[in-house]
């Protein structure tokens, strides 16, 4: 179960989908899911990495925030990529950093 919540950020929309650890203490997983959408007309396999790369750094940037930190409670993390050229999935990696 989750609660969604949509952010302004850089005037563009964010979806934060946040579990109810309190109602389920018992979940094993958290889930970032970073999603990538390229216009058909300007899709590229250059622009596809650009954005893979991009993806990479924001999941990052977002495991080290206190806010995910909290929300994360004792799970374990999956960071997830998406990338869209259009309507159709291009893209789909499971990200896990080299530590």
């Amino acid at each position: 179960m989750v609660i969604r919540i949509m952010e302004k950020l850089l005037n563009k929309t964010s979806f934060n989908m946040e579990p109810f650890i309190s109602k389920y203490p018992d979940l094993e997983y958290s889930y970032l899911i970073e999603l990538k959408y390229i216009p058909r007309g300007k899709y590229t396999e250059k622009s596809q990495q650009e954005m893979i790369q991009d993806a990479k750094k924001q999941l990052d940037q977002y495991v080290k925030s206190d806010r995910i930190q909290k929300r994360m409670a004792g799970t374990k993390l999956i960071r997830i990529i998406l990338v869209y050229k259009g309507w159709e999935l291009v893209y789909c990696e499971e990200y896990a950093p080299q530590c």
